[in-house]
């Protein structure tokens, strides 16, 4: 009897603190949706042919802002575990060459997938490995095009940033069904557990019943 009710409430724990990790994970991603939606939004803006030289490097320095708020993003932490480090939790997963200027973006993470189990046998992946998330090249390239005032380069940058928008988003979108299937998984121990006790209150009231007639 103990070890099916502590096993319920093992389960639970388990769920309760994937859904954590789950929504940390979400929370950081649509942190780099929005950051990649004004970088698309300067991309297109910059490819303006009217604009002078002087109006792009002032757009480098908001695309600059952006990238290294999509770093710091990257090395979001939950419960002091870096999120997107894949098994190498307590390392950074995004490393820049230059805190300030970034010119490349290191990945120093592995590839290695977290698991919670839900129920015996089952189990939900609740990481998602920052070589799956990577937005800092086309954000560093198109802050580079737009210093050297290279227009015909700044043509493109507005794809290569809006491919990395819709990578994030499907992320996103596979971050939601992890949660949905934990909370539907939350809702089918609660029940378990609920017909547990139904069951073991019935089999007690049976045992003091027989009891009394002895």
């Amino acid at each position: 009897r103990n070890f099916i009710a502590e096993d319920y409430i093992a389960l639970t724990r388990n769920a309760n603190v994937a859904v954590g990790e789950l929504l940390a994970t979400e929370s950081a991603l649509s942190q780099i949706t929005d950051l990649l939606s004004r970088a698309s939004e300067l991309a297109v803006q910059a490819a303006n042919g009217t604009l002078s030289g002087s109006e792009r490097t002032s757009i480098a320095q908001e695309v600059s802002q952006l990238l290294r708020q999509a770093i710091d993003v990257g090395n979001s932490q939950y419960a002091g575990h870096y999120l997107f480090a894949g098994q190498l939790t307590n390392t950074a997963p995004y490393v820049p060459d230059n805190p300030t200027t970034p010119t490349t973006v290191t990945y120093a993470g592995d590839t290695g997938r977290i698991e919670r189990e839900l129920s015996p046998g089952t189990r939900v992946s609740i990481n998602i490995t920052g070589n799956r998330l990577t937005p800092f090249d086309s954000l560093i390239t198109f802050r580079d095009n737009l210093l050297a005032n290279n227009t015909s380069a700044l043509s493109l940058d507005a794809n290569a940033v809006n491919a990395q928008l819709d990578a994030t988003l499907r992320l996103r979108s596979e971050i939601g069904a992890a949660v949905r299937r934990v909370d539907n998984s939350i809702e089918t121990l609660a029940d378990a557990n609920l017909r547990l006790r139904v069951d073991l209150a019935s089999i007690e009231e049976l045992g003091l019943s027989q009891a009394i007639v002895e």
